[in-house]
């Protein structure tokens, strides 16, 4: 598999593109256990043929709990409507000597699906288990999950899906990570602005490119930018 990294890095002196809308609706799904984490993670790296040293390293870097929540945010459609869209949030449960850590966001946006079910947002706590990208929050640097869904899909689901455009898919995925430090104020989590992730793959990888582009050309408080496709 061949991974390429984009980085890229812009000044926080405008915040107008912050926040606009903010998080219009909070759902708590599960918290998932660290230890169920590292037995599913630990069974599949072996599955993989990964060298048991490895696996036991790799595990052994899941530290915290991570409690998952479906958040809806409002964006603006193709023709200037408001809609509210939906997505996953994932962060880890931080004991009470580390409340004041930072935590970074790793956004990771989809692959082409079929049918709203297969969006994570319809999941429930046990389907969690099998969506290792979840597990990112659970390790020892400590991150906030950040997965939408996209127009057409979540609380959308009545509405089109814009396939692979770029423009829809970006205002999707920088929507729900430009409200995540609402979100965070909510929860009382500490957020960290130094860098962004952002990832995706098949129609995600579509997004995370224009999600890119859309912080290039418009102003952010992230000072850096890593895109992994």
């Amino acid at each position: 598999i061949t991974m390429l990294a984009f980085f890229y890095s812009c000044s926080d002196d405008d915040d107008s593109a912050i926040d606009l809308e903010g998080v219009e609706n909070i759902r708590t799904i599960d918290t998932l256990r660290v230890d169920d984490m590292r037995k599913n993670y630990q069974t599949l790296l072996s599955y993989l043929g990964t060298p048991d040293d490895e696996v036991v390293t790799m595990v052994n870097r899941f530290k915290y709990d991570v409690v998952l929540t479906v958040i809806s945010y409002k964006v603006k459609d193709p023709f200037g409507n408001l809609r509210t869209l939906s997505g996953v949030v994932s962060y880890p449960v931080l004991p009470d000597s580390e409340k004041s850590k930072k935590l970074r966001i790793y956004s990771f946006l989809h692959g082409t699906i079929a049918s709203n079910d297969e969006s994570l947002s319809s999941l429930g706590g046990n389907d969690m288990l099998g969506e290792p990208i979840i597990y990112f929050s659970a390790h020892e640097k400590g991150y906030i999950g950040v997965f939408p869904d996209y127009f057409g899909y979540g609380v959308d689901k009545d509405n089109m899906h814009y396939y692979g455009h770029g423009k829809t898919l970006a205002a999707a995925s920088r929507g729900m990570i430009d409200a995540i430090p609402t979100y965070t104020k909510q929860r009382s989590l500490n957020l960290d602005f130094d860098k962004l992730y952002i990832s995706g793959y098949s129609e995600g990888a579509v997004a995370a490119l224009s999600t890119l582009k859309n912080y290039s050309e418009k102003s952010s408080r992230f000072k850096d930018f890593v895109t992994i496709g």
